[in-house]
């Protein structure tokens, strides 16, 4: 308990100065490093690492989505694509002995399917630059606040197993604290955001679709955490690395965000928040 608190003291600091440099170019290397990280823990989880050209490629290009948002920088994504596509495949004709097609598949969907959904925290800036940090702070409390809700209810109230055959952990009543504690938490950053942000004041807010979004989003975070928890019990691993010590790897850390980060981006169209 008292490393996972240190290294979570430890987060909130990172987590600081990422907000800090949220509207600079330092953010999208920051997203970037974290796609890297994920996809290469995503392969090292199925013992894809062995094949170096192949971890190299598609954490490279994890490494290069991000960017393809900032179109000064990068604006070519079809054409990249494409190559990399050919490269995998290329890969697949030299080492057929070696690689299976489904590795191909699994590297190929990993190394895009991460970047982009931690991207979406890019798109949410380009979008919505006014309210643009706000969000990044809702989409960091829905992912994370769910987590820690259903970690301290769940060890002091937990009685009846949520998903034991992938989760033994995980209680219903873990559950039930993630769901309050994130409609909570959303609702108590709306009242910081609009009383106590300078400029504030005269914002109008929709605390019921503050609300309601919370809710959706611990229930997305949930069902991140057991999709991770899933490929984990498959792969025979109990974390996904040791970068962060008491927590394991940027997937351990990570999963559920790289459902909410998404699901926050498409949701916010339908449910605003800041009625301007």
């Amino acid at each position: 308990m008292r490393q996972r608190l240190l290294s979570a003291a430890v987060g909130l600091l990172l987590v600081l100065l990422i907000l800090l440099g949220f509207y600079n170019i330092s953010f999208l290397f920051v997203v970037s490093a974290l796609g890297a990280l994920a996809v290469y823990e995503l392969l090292d989880a199925v013992k894809l690492t062995r094949e170096r050209p192949l971890t190299l490629l598609a954490c490279l290009a994890a490494a290069a989505i991000p960017f393809s948002t900032h179109r000064n920088i990068y604006s070519h994504e079809t054409i990249a694509l494409t190559l990399y596509v050919f490269l995998l495949l290329l890969y697949l004709l030299v080492r057929h002995e070696q690689v299976k097609i489904k590795e191909i598949c699994y590297a190929l969907v990993v190394s895009l399917l991460v970047p982009f959904a931690f991207s979406t925290m890019i798109f949410m800036r380009e979008k919505y630059p006014e309210d643009g940090l706000f969000y990044l702070c809702l989409i960091l409390i829905g992912s994370w606040v769910a987590d820690a809700g259903a970690y301290f209810v769940g060890t002091f109230l937990g009685k009846h197993k949520l998903c034991p055959s992938i989760s033994p952990n995980k209680t219903v009543e873990g559950a039930v604290g993630a769901l309050a504690s994130n409609m909570a938490g959303m609702v108590l950053a709306g009242l910081v955001y609009q009383y106590l942000t300078p400029g504030g004041e005269g914002l109008e807010l929709s605390y019921l679709n503050l609300a309601l979004i919370g809710l959706m989003c611990a229930v997305v975070s949930i069902l991140g955490d057991l999709t991770a928890s899933v490929i984990k019990r498959q792969s025979g691993i109990k974390d996904y690395g040791k970068i962060i010590p008491g927590h394991g790897g940027i997937m351990d850390r990570c999963d559920s965000l790289l459902f909410v980060a998404p699901f926050f981006y498409l949701i916010i169209r339908y449910l605003p928040i800041v009625l301007r």
